[in-house]
């Protein structure tokens, strides 16, 4: 598998750690999307690549603890 057939979600609230993680994974050739909550995510059209979350837990609204219950939920 090639590193761009994978995807890492970055979710924090806070922009400036979002963009230096996404500048991060991008250094080394993985596609990076980032969403500034929770529910951006849920409501976001998601690639079907393999992925995983880089995740704030201490997110406003839906916590990052919450959000991986949600993910559970839905099967993803």
């Amino acid at each position: 598998m090639k590193k761009a057939d994978q995807v890492v979600f970055v979710i924090d609230d806070d922009p400036s750690i979002r963009m230096a993680i996404k500048e991060l994974i991008e250094a080394v050739g993985i596609n990076c999307q980032t969403f500034e909550s929770g529910q951006e995510l849920l409501n976001a059209t998601l690639p079907d690549v393999p992925g995983c979350l880089v995740l704030d837990v201490r997110l406003p609204g839906l916590s990052g603890l919450n959000l991986q219950r949600e993910l559970k939920a839905r099967g993803m």
